[in-house]
């Protein structure tokens, strides 16, 4: 099944940052301009490294699945933790 993601890659656009109440709120932008999260909260650069994770879920979602493939190609056992985290990512991805 084809995936019904926003187009990547994602950028981080800051919209407000309330300098006396600190407030902030960032955006996550798809690479059509569609809008991909909102993200706000009081501290501004836990929303901004929060926001940059975001955008960065196209890029690692695609960085797991060759790790995995990697993995697998070398016959590496299922019992390897690291075969269980990456599966483990990325169907909490894929599960739409």
């Amino acid at each position: 099944m084809e995936n019904q993601y926003s187009p990547a890659p994602w950028r981080v656009e800051p919209i407000k940052h309330g300098h006396f109440t600190g407030d902030c709120e960032v955006h996550v932008i798809a690479s059509d301009g569609s809008v991909c999260a909102v993200i706000s909260g009081k501290n501004l650069r836990q929303t901004m490294a929060n926001a940059y994770l975001i955008a960065a879920t196209p890029d690692l979602l695609e960085a797991s699945k060759q790790a995995l493939k990697s993995l697998h190609s070398f016959d590496v056992t299922n019992t390897t933790p690291s075969i269980s985290i990456l599966e483990q990512a990325i169907a909490k991805v894929e599960r739409y």
